[in-house]
């Protein structure tokens, strides 16, 4: 089964489109969004639409989850904070109930190949990020599926378990080449047999490892294998529509530079 695995699209409606666009030309026979729908762009509206129509299961961000609880957002910086309570307001309570009932993980296949979740697995109720082998390796015991796949940090990332008996967890290189913002960039990696692996797409819509590409992978069950895609987008209309709606200039601004 391939898998299409897309994160934080955040509103943006012009790199969603482009990811949808790519995610059909690859055709897996799911695609699967790791939270955070809104929260900072101009668009919230329209990528809940299409995320309904064209996404055929998600899991709730923390972004998500403040828009239906209040007190979820004393955590977030001001910026943040401004726009997902704008957000709260231009949502119809329809686009509220669907968002509430999203669950924070899911196993999207018969048997226990792939976890779904939007934080560190085992800690989905905190949205805490997952940054660095040691967490990482907590992580991979507190889980039981081959694969898991996490949003939530904005930058694409790997790691791999070695078989059981050693059980020693890396990082590996997850930077789609090349590196030219004007043009796709692919990588293709693959897993040996009895590796577990997490794996975090990347943002579609606020990328923050310097590449301002929007971001999604696909992930290959029965070959063991996974490709990270970075799409060229329109950055000039998600900063125009984060402008007209009067939201932080910085979240504009930040799309360019992909930080």
């Amino acid at each position: 089964m391939r898998i299409g695995l897309l994160s934080d699209v955040h509103g943006n409606l012009q790199a969603l489109e482009a990811v949808l666009e790519r995610a059909a030309a690859e055709g897996p026979e799911l695609l699967a969004c790791l939270g955070d729908i809104v929260g900072y762009g101009g668009d919230p509206e329209a990528c809940l639409d299409l995320v309904r129509e064209r996404v055929g299961t998600c899991v709730q961000g923390n972004h998500d989850a403040a828009v239906v609880d209040p007190r979820v957002r004393r955590w977030f910086n001001s910026v943040a904070r401004i726009a997902v309570e704008a957000h709260a307001e231009w949502l119809d309570p329809a686009d509220v109930a669907y968002l509430a009932e999203l669950p924070q993980a899911l196993n999207v296949t018969a048997g226990s190949d792939l976890l779904l979740t939007h934080g560190t697995p085992g800690e989905e109720t905190s949205f805490t990020y997952l940054t660095d082998s040691a967490q990482a390796a907590r992580s991979f015991r507190a889980f039981r599926e081959r694969f898991a796949a996490v949003g939530h940090t904005h930058v694409p990332a790997l790691w791999e378990e070695e078989p059981r008996g050693r059980g020693r967890v890396r990082a590996r290189a997850f930077r789609a080449e090349p590196a030219d913002p004007d043009v796709e960039g692919v990588l293709d990696v693959t897993f040996e047999p009895g590796t577990r692996a997490i794996v975090n797409p990347g943002s579609v819509g606020q990328p923050r490892d310097g590449d301002p590409r929007a971001a999604f992978l696909v992930l290959d069950l029965a070959a063991r294998a996974a490709k990270l895609h970075r799409i060229p987008y329109d950055v000039a209309g998600a900063q125009a529509a984060i402008r007209r709606r009067r939201l932080p200039e910085v979240l504009a601004a930040r799309l360019a530079a992909g930080r």
